[in-house]
């Protein structure tokens, strides 16, 4: 069965991107951009969940639309959020809650799927900013007393 879409008139698109701001989702410059992507905002749900929101054009017989992408992810402060072991899942209930919410006209086309219950998480995610600035304190340290010019 194909996995249907939300549906949002193009001349929408600043209605959407405010409400979804509105609700603490912020633009990021770090991420997949997909094919006609006018918008895309995170937002941490809790300190396991991040949702990543993006408002794409695509078009149908009819012309062009605004199709509503959300997803529910490992936040982006763990190496985890790229690994292929922990997948984003699609999450369309508070996308949907907060259209209805700012009274934005949409359609739900197709069949979307239920929101995931239980999302498989690491255990013991790790971290990335502490290593990376453990790297560069290493290498300073490194060059500032001439360790890298015996090499």
């Amino acid at each position: 069965m194909e996995t249907g879409y939300v549906r949002v008139e193009i001349e929408n698109l600043e209605l959407v991107k405010n409400a979804f701001i509105s609700e603490g989702f912020a633009e990021t410059f770090w991420q997949d951009r997909k094919i006609g992507q006018h918008w895309g905002g995170v937002k941490l749900l809790d300190k396991d969940n991040e949702m990543h929101v993006r408002i794409i054009e695509t078009y149908d017989y009819f012309g062009a639309f605004l199709r509503i992408d959300p997803e529910i992810e490992v936040p982006r402060e763990f190496f985890e959020h790229l690994s292929g072991d922990f997948k984003a899942q699609p999450y369309h209930d508070l996308a949907l809650d907060i259209l209805r919410r700012y009274g934005i006209p949409h359609r739900v086309v197709g069949f979307l799927p239920r929101d995931p219950v239980v999302v498989s998480r690491p255990t013991r995610p790790t971290p990335w900013k502490p290593l990376v600035a453990g790297a560069i304190v290493l290498g300073a340290i490194g060059y500032f007393t001439g360790f890298f010019d015996e090499l």
